[in-house]
């Protein structure tokens, strides 16, 4: 296999596709794309995927480039953590392919149901690491599945730090701003700790290991916290436009 075939990754619409189902292809491919890739390279690296389509064809080509603190390698292991994904979501597997976040998962399904609800798309395949891999409805049924399971990822909740317990090991409890449900915080640094207890009350973003069920954050290792700002210590308009005309 090639150094290039290793930095890409192709999806290809057989049979006669419309406009709109192959644009609605093309966003889905490059979400999935982008979505594992953000995983793979982590908060400091990062991918710059070119796109491009074969003429007289409805083979859509994604080439990828690191950047940030990325190298080849980082491509490497995306081009090979879609292709194994996919495979073993076309293997009826209940588990969450690795790397593959919610919305990884339901970009798949996207793709899948793209073949099932075409009259004229007869086959819908994604080709990395120089092997092709063909989408279907298995691919809903094995997704439908891992969503309703538990799995774990890089992430973050923001919220308000409400209870801080040394039962059972030092835990804070944030509530997340965006479900408004408890998420407990496990922290082990002791300096992460005493910047815990001096947040307390105030609105936080906690960096870690986040364990999901249903796409909801239940609990994360902490490895970073981020103290905000008061209300009424962040700038107001006026301030604002102060700063502009100093510019």
């Amino acid at each position: 296999m090639s150094a290039h075939e290793t930095h890409q990754i192709t999806l290809n619409l057989d049979g006669r596709v419309s406009p709109q189902e192959f644009l609605r292809g093309v966003r889905d491919f490059f979400d999935l794309i982008r979505s594992v890739s953000s995983i793979v390279a982590g908060e400091r690296g990062g991918i710059d995927w070119n796109i491009s389509v074969k003429g007289g064809s409805n083979l859509i080509i994604a080439h990828g480039v690191p950047s940030g603190s990325s190298t080849a390698e980082t491509v490497v292991q995306t081009v090979k953590a879609i292709g194994e994904g996919v495979a073993a979501l076309e293997s009826g597997i209940q588990e969450r392919p690795r790397y593959f976040s919610d919305k990884a998962l339901e970009k798949a399904k996207d793709i899948a149901t793209l073949r099932e609800n075409s009259r004229g798309l007869e086959r819908v395949e994604i080709r990395a690491n120089g092997t092709r891999q063909t989408i279907s409805a298995r691919s809903i049924v094995s997704v439908k599945e891992a969503l309703g399971k538990e799995y774990t990822a890089i992430g973050s909740v923001e919220g308000k730090l409400q209870t801080v317990t040394s039962r059972q090991g030092f835990k804070i409890v944030v509530y997340d701003s965006l479900h408004d449900k408890r998420v407990d915080c496990h922290i082990v640094d002791e300096d992460l700790r005493a910047k815990a207890l001096s947040a307390f009350g105030k609105r936080v973003a906690v960096h870690g290991i986040v364990k999901y069920r249903r796409g909801r954050p239940i609990s994360i290792r902490a490895n970073k916290i981020r103290v905000f700002r008061p209300k009424e210590q962040l700038p107001k308009a006026a301030d604002m436009r102060g700063i502009f005309r100093k510019v």
